[in-house]
């Protein structure tokens, strides 16, 4: 298995449900997965411990030679564009290629 695709079923990602997903992802990484695809149409919400999440399993990634990409951000677009993580993120703006 190369790649996997995660889809947050959750309106919000806090404090509340990162572990969980952290949990979820170093499980793939930890069986080698070099590329996941996080699906957060359904985020309408998300707070310091989802951003730190984000940029977490990013930093990891790279680490590891995997990949870490974002899709369908649009209702947390403008959180991750004020504390810079926008720019520094994977996203694949092009949601409907997956």
């Amino acid at each position: 298995m190369t790649s996997q695709k995660i889809k947050i079923e959750e309106t919000d990602l806090d404090i509340s449900n990162v572990s969980k997903l952290y949990k979820q992802i170093t499980n793939l990484f930890e069986n080698k997965v070099k590329k996941i695809t996080i699906d957060l149409e359904r985020v309408n919400y998300i707070d310091s411990e989802g951003l730190y999440l984000l940029y977490d399993i990013h930093l990891k990634a790279n680490k590891i030679g995997s990949k870490v990409q974002l899709i369908n951000i649009s209702a947390i677009r403008q959180i991750l564009k004020t504390t810079g993580l926008l720019n520094r993120l994977n996203i694949l703006e092009l949601s409907h290629s997956l």
